[in-house]
């Protein structure tokens, strides 16, 4: 059974998030054997591609890390969220069936 947290915890963890680069951190070979990054994200619906000093290198990772966290983290509140939802709706299906107070009508005095 999967435990789902509640959305409030999901998004005090997406809060918590200080950084974030969408894109993916690719390796290149320059010649000479030496190894350098290039930054791969799609801006305005072309895909660009921007080098990465090796001084920078460890925060964009982490920054990159950062996005794929939280893209799962947004999934996660979306369904921690709808399963609430569900359940809200079950119980007042359920509250209805039993002929609870939203079943009832007022009875209001007669005006005479």
């Amino acid at each position: 059974m999967d435990r789902v947290r509640a959305p409030e915890t999901v998004l005090a963890d997406i809060a918590a998030i200080t950084t974030l680069e969408r894109g993916r951190l690719c390796p290149m070979r320059r010649p000479g054997g030496r190894q350098h990054y290039n930054l791969q994200f799609w801006h305005e619906g072309k895909n660009r591609c921007e080098y990465i000093r090796m001084d920078d290198l460890p925060a964009v990772q982490e920054a990159v890390e950062n996005w794929e966290r939280y893209e799962a983290l947004t999934e996660e509140f979306a369904k921690a969220l709808e399963k609430r939802t569900r359940q809200a709706r079950k119980a007042a299906q359920e509250d209805r069936q039993k002929g609870g107070s939203a079943n009832r009508r007022c009875s209001r005095p007669s005006e005479s």
